[in-house]
């Protein structure tokens, strides 16, 4: 990214000037005000403060001087600001900009300035020794120029690897409502969206993640309440004033830290929220004329009100619990959610059906739920029974209802699957009519003007079925209005990796959906074809795979289709998997469990963003190719890896790095040639981190017991220079099998035991190898518990970012989970824990005599030392 023309200053000067400086090329622009420095909030700590001034002018313009192989930038700022000089080769451009040979320096300049600066001054004289990253001299020196940027002004360019219709949840359908300007699209798992495509199916806008609203002028000011102001029509966030610059931001929920929502799984309180999502059940309320917003009830643990136009519309956002106890797994009880929800024509009230036991039990509610919509009284019986098992095929029971919608009328309709039949009630739930046979109705539209009723039918597992009954193909059945019920049409329905028995059925139904938008002549038709991971997740239960056993659908086959009903056929309208792959190649989503986890990678030599995403491999956390994507461009291709990979980097030279939990091995991404280590080491078993791959020359082999069981290795990276340094996982030894192995195959890394002393955890070691493959530091930061990624500089400087709460001034940082930034010289830093129940447990006599730097990650409360910086709360 190059300077903005907005504010203050940038020179390049051709690197053979002598004397004086060649005419400057001058361009200005303004980063956005500090927080915390004079003037500011004195209760910013100092570790959070920014110690710039906000001047960014020269008052000595820059001058090069160049003797031999040796130049000398010379300038000086009118204030204590950020600069940053660099050598470009103009011949040779990267990204659309100039190649940078040479990082000479970058940081805020007084009494801190990083090396190379001067520190305590404004005047200062950076030397270059004429070589570039690598340490390799640069002969040809007059091609090249000098840049020295003051300030920093990063600006919005383009959105890179992005399509709204692309499925972001494996294991959750979407959710569809249909207003007269579209149809919304809720989707979570872990992070949670709400979307607005028109009828047709093209993306119109998001609703949530909520939009801010700038048009006020204390919106924009950027002031420590600017975004609250931005966000005031969103009634019932949790705000709070953080210690990095006074500013008021919302708190996200969860362990990911990723909804807004409190109404559903992934909010923290729940386990493991990483895996959960804000609804299981969505309905809407249109607006009740042009520019008014709708109203969406968002159902899971909670109701959670939401308006169309991407606020709450007035109303707080949670509302009551909606919840219920069942028996679930070995008659363990466990909540359990709707997956069906219907508004009252008025508004209202909200109906709710269509809670599943699961967990083993597979028992369904027999009931229908009612509650008001704007109230805070919890769901009550609508119609049914709140007692399991209290089933019939009586006036009075449901066996197994599963739907629920309401027409213009606000008679409510019931979809009685294992009933195979339809129940139509008043308003005060008194039964109207019995609409039969319908065979195993699962999902129930009406039309709100002429009041046909669409019936989806396929197998949802129950109690009641046994290996022995009939199969059930999915079928999408047009029938008419209550008062002249009879089929119109029926049509098979296209889902992906369905099974029309029982054994393959074992998900509750959570992979397939259908919805019709009854605001077009004729309906459009949405269907969920199906989630492609559900068998998966199933495998990856069992702990085994078997070939031949277990078949899923690809994704490709499981994004969202439109169809209409034409000449008695289902005729394909819309099909957003095509539409993905043509936007970003690449149709599956990041993989169960680790929702959405993305690493990106720049390609120094060519540009080129590299974006490995989870595909199910290493239990969801490792790839097995790239998103290659051009930013000048946006284009996507894919590119598949030579083994399964868990990190991967990129030396200055263009060369990648793939690493594993027992290697690291090096390749010419041109043609995917192996380029071995001089220290490397034969590998002769397949070296992925699922078992896969072809031997290898030359890899760096790591010490440690390879994975750990949260299946993320804790970072590497390798240097300017070339140095790799790598996290190694070396807490306990671990026998894991290898999902994809076929059979008990087990990952052990090479032996290591690193000095003791009292207060040591043992998570795992830092090493650092240089480009040859020979040890350099061994063990460079002692006592490191669980961290979540390292970077090393041209200098050799270890940048740690440990997943540990940072404690300040006594307090811990008031965040959960907020990780802390650590930069330490090799061999120089250490961390000592105060658990009792490391190896050698620390005496308190011997206790360092000042509050903790750091507290969770496996350390528990502990003292950093020889750390040259930290900065908590990331």
């Amino acid at each position: 990214m190059r300077p903005a023309a907005m504010g203050s200053a940038w020179a390049v000067f051709p690197v053979a000037a002598l004397a004086a400086a060649a005419q400057a090329l001058l361009s200005v622009f303004c980063p956005p005000p500090a927080m915390g420095g004079e003037g500011g909030a004195p209760a910013i700590p100092e570790e959070f403060r920014i110690k710039r001034e906000q001047a960014f002018e020269f008052a000595e313009k820059p001058k090069v001087v160049r003797e031999g192989d040796r130049v000398t930038i010379s300038f000086e700022t009118k204030g204590f600001c950020d600069v940053t000089v660099a050598v470009e080769d103009p011949t040779e451009l990267v990204g659309g900009e100039p190649r940078i040979v040479r990082h000479l320096a970058s940081g805020v300049l007084g009494d801190r300035a990083p090396e190379p600066f001067r520190k305590g001054t404004k005047k200062q004289a950076i030397v270059w020794d004429g070589k570039d990253d690598q340490g390799r001299y640069i002969d040809d020196k007059d091609k090249l120029v000098v840049r020295v940027s003051l300030g920093l002004d990063p600006r919005f360019e383009r959105t890179l690897y992005w399509s709204p219709k692309k499925r972001i949840a494996p294991g959750h359908r979407p959710l569809m409502a249909a207003a007269p300007e579209g149809v919304y699209v809720f989707e979570g798992g872990g992070v949670d969206h709400i979307r607005l495509f028109d009828h047709a199916g093209n993306y119109v806008r998001t609703v949530y993640p909520f939009p801010p609203d700038y048009s006020s002028e204390e919106a924009r000011s950027g002031s420590p309440k600017s975004l609250q102001t931005a966000l005031a029509k969103v009634i019932g966030l949790k705000w709070m004033e953080f210690p990095q610059d006074g500013r008021l931001l919302p708190v996200w929920h969860g362990i990911v830290q990723a909804t807004l929502f409190t109404s559903g799984d992934n909010t923290g309180d729940q386990g493991m929220a990483k895996y959960g999502t804000a609804a299981s059940a969505m309905a809407l309320l249109p607006g009740k004329g042009p520019g008014e917003p709708g109203k969406l009830a968002l159902v899971k643990r909670s109701l959670n009100r939401v308006a169309t136009d991407g606020t709450t519309g007035g109303m707080p956002l949670e509302g009551p619990k909606t919840w219920v106890p069942m028996p679930g797994h070995e008659g363990k009880e466990r909540e359990v959610y709707p997956r069906s929800a219907a508004f009252s024509p008025d508004g209202k009230w909200v109906y709710l059906t269509g809670y599943c036991g699961g967990g083993g039990s597979w028992h369904w509610l027999p009931a229908v739920l009612r509650m008001e919509y704007l109230g805070n009284k919890e769901p009550e019986l609508f119609a049914g029974s709140m007692k399991v098992g209290d089933e019939g095929n009586d006036e009075r029971h449901f066996k197994c209802p599963m739907s629920v919608a309401c027409d213009a009328k606000g008679r409510v309709y019931v979809a009685d699957c294992m009933n195979d039949r339809i129940q139509v009630f008043d308003q005060e739930g008194k039964l109207l009519k019995s609409l039969a046979p319908v065979k195993m109705p699962v999902a129930i539209n009406v039309h709100p003007t002429t009041g046909h009723i669409y019936v989806a039918s396929w197998l949802m597992v129950t109690r009641h079925h046994t290996q022995e009954n009939e199969k059930v193909a999915p079928t999408l059945t047009h029938f008419g209005p209550m008062e002249d019920f009879k089929p119109i049409a029926s049509y098979p329905l296209p889902f992906a990796g369905y099974h029309n028995g029982v054994f393959m059925n074992r998900t509750g139904g959570a992979q397939h959906d259908v919805f019709v938008d009854f605001h077009t002549d004729p309906p459009v038709i949405w269907v969920v074809p199906g989630t492609a991971d559900t068998s998966e997740k199933l495998m990856l239960l069992r702990r085994s795979y078997s070939p031949g056993q277990w078949q899923y659908s690809a994704w490709s086959a499981c994004h969202m289709r439109l169809y209409v009903e034409k000449d008695g056929k289902l005729v394909e309208k819309a099909n957003f998997a095509r539409d993905v792959g043509d936007a970003v190649a690449k149709v599956d989503p990041p993989s169960s469990p680790a929702k959405d986890r993305q690493r990106m990678y720049v390609n120094p030599r060519t540009g080129m963003l590299y974006v490995a995403e989870s595909d199910g491999s290493g239990v969801g956390k490792a790839f097995r190719e790239f998103a290659i994507v051009d930013p000048l461009t946006g284009k996507v291709r894919l590119q598949k890896v030579p083994f399964t990979t868990e990190d991967a980097d990129f030396d200055m030279d263009g060369s990648v790095y793939l690493r594993t939990d027992r290697l690291i091995a090096r390749f010419d991404p041109s043609n995917w040639r192996e380029i071995p280590w001089d220290y490397g080491e034969p590998w002769l078993e397949p070296p992925g981190f699922d078992g896969d791959g072809g031997r290898l020359i030359a890899p760096l082999p790591l010490p440690g017991t390879g994975r750990p069981g949260c299946f993320h290795l804790g970072g590497f990276a390798v240097s300017p220079k070339g140095h790799v340094i790598a996290s190694c996982y070396n807490m306990r030894s671990l026998n894991v099998i290898i999902p994809g192995g076929f059979g008990a195959s087990f990952a052990e890394g090479r032996p290591y035991t690193p000095p003791n002393y009292p207060g040591r955890c043992r998570w795992g070691e830092v090493h650092v190898w240089d480009k040859h493959g020979k040890l350099l530091y061994e063990d460079a930061v002692k006592g490191l518990p669980m961290t979540d990624g390292l970077a090393m500089d041209r200098d050799d400087n270890i940048y740690v970012l440990v997943a540990a709460n940072r404690v300040l001034d006594g307090k811990e940082y008031p965040l959960e989970r907020a990780e802390t930034l650590m930069k330490f010289r090799p061999k120089q830093g250490r961390i000592v824990s105060s658990r009792k129940d490391v190896p050698i447990p620390l005496a308190p006599e011997a206790a360092p005599n000042r509050p903790h730097d750091i507290t969770k990650a496996f350390a528990g409360p502990s003292w950093v030392e020889g750390a040259e910086w930290m900065y908590g709360g990331v």
